[in-house]
């Protein structure tokens, strides 16, 4: 019952987190412009990738430590505290490297309205650390309703702000400013929802003693995760410093809508992670199980894709000009084809995090960005924005396949070891 309810509830809390995507891409294109969509997206992208700084890693740290003592409040508690006290310093120097290097980021991305959201940017960076700790802790501990409805906060925050600009005809550059508002409401209630943890622990608990294996764990893995969140936006971030804000528009109303559906996955990570974490000892169960969830992942996955395909079909024509349309289309028909063709091993991405080998998933995750940024560059000087749909969908393939791979010739089965 416990495993379902999880399902269920990261499952609604990516359709609120899909459909408000898709949804604020929509109001964005029609009320406000392809240019403003673009330059928006790049806001998110280097957003994204930043928040990773301000972690530091500490929020993977937390998911695999606190889920190793699911008895002990107190140790559970005193995880988190540590982790989040090097969350907030490593912000603090995130907040004033963006303050130093927004005018080279300006220069860079030469857009007026981009330079416009680098203000509201570092304020969201001031929070973003923090707040992925917490959540992490939230799911380590087995909350998970409270997790998926954290995640769901942020972009129903974004959509609900950018109804409100359509409506009273407030200025478009404005939404740059939900993005710091979405984070500031994700802390005080992540806050609110650990305290029960804080209170089972006696609230005064040995942290100190925890940062060491933080800061271990965190710098081992903390590569992979910038990694995996710059590999995600690289195609916005290339395209944002080769091409104008129309066209990083028209490619990320299509390229958002795929990455949301590349999301799905992790309703099923995200519910079976301290499972995967508590097998990494028991090789003959993990390898047991997990064929099983690759089967699924292909029952569950491959027919939402393809409703989802049609859904976009309509979408795209109801929302751009028909101009703008075919090359929309188009982006997401390559991306689509790659994720269907790995649907099965998408839940996987963070496996061996998951098993302990947070170094081999970062040089995984390094050389596989490597390839990417290089197939983004090449490939957009020879086909365009398609090129670096491609580049991005063989992404898709290649990581959790690889990954699997890894994990398999480290943790071997019993019957494979005689």
């Amino acid at each position: 019952m416990h495993g379902r309810t999880a399902i269920v509830a990261n499952l609604t809390s990516f359709a609120v987190l899909g459909i408000s995507g898709v949804a604020t891409n929509i109001v964005l294109s029609r009320a406000f412009g392809s240019d403003l969509l673009g330059a928006f997206n790049q806001i998110l992208s280097i957003y994204i990738v930043g928040a990773q700084f301000a972690a530091g890693g500490g929020h993977l740290a937390t998911v695999r430590m606190v889920s190793l003592y699911p008895e002990n409040a107190r140790r559970q508690w005193a995880i988190v505290v540590a982790a989040l006290v090097v969350a907030a310093t490593l912000s603090l120097a995130v907040v004033a490297a963006m303050l130093l290097g927004a005018p080279l980021l300006g220069t860079i991305f030469d857009s007026p309205l981009v330079r416009l959201g680098l203000a509201p940017l570092t304020l969201a960076l001031a929070f973003s650390g923090v707040n992925k700790v917490m959540l992490g802790a939230l799911n380590a501990t087995e909350r998970h309703v409270a997790f998926a409805s954290l995640q769901a906060l942020r972009p129903l925050v974004v959509l609900l702000g950018v109804l409100l600009m359509w409506k009273f005809t407030i200025p478009g550059d404005s939404v740059f400013l939900l993005v710091p508002a979405s984070e500031l409401l994700v802390l005080v209630t992540s806050v609110a929802l650990l305290l029960p943890l804080g209170r089972r622990a006696g609230w005064h608990a040995p942290w100190r003693a925890e940062i060491p294996e933080v800061r271990r764990f965190s710098q081992r893995v903390f590569p992979g995760g910038l990694i995996a969140e710059a590999n995600s936006r690289v195609d916005v971030l290339v395209l944002g410093a080769l091409s104008s804000d129309h066209v990083v528009g028209i490619y990320s109303f299509a390229s958002m809508y795929a990455e949301g559906l590349a999301q799905l996955p992790s309703v099923i990570r995200n519910a079976v992670s301290a499972r995967v974490v508590r097998l990494s000892s028991d090789a003959g169960g993990l390898w047991s199980a997990l064929p099983r969830l690759v089967r699924f992942g292909y029952a569950f996955l491959v027919p939402v894709f393809g409703a989802a395909a049609l859904a976009y079909y309509f979408i795209v024509n109801w929302s751009l000009p028909p101009a703008e349309q075919p090359e929309a289309l188009a982006v997401f028909a390559i991306v689509l084809v790659c994720l269907i063709v790995a649907a099965g091993t998408l839940p996987f991405d963070m496996l061996l995090s998951q098993l302990g080998y947070p170094g081999r998933m970062s040089a995984l995750r390094g050389v596989l960005f490597v390839a990417n940024l290089i197939g983004c560059l090449t490939l957009y000087h020879v086909i365009g924005v398609y090129g670096v749909a491609l580049s991005v969908g063989l992404s898709y393939i290649a990581f959790p396949l690889c990954a699997l791979l890894i994990a398999r010739g480290l943790i071997r089965s019993p019957a494979r070891s005689q």
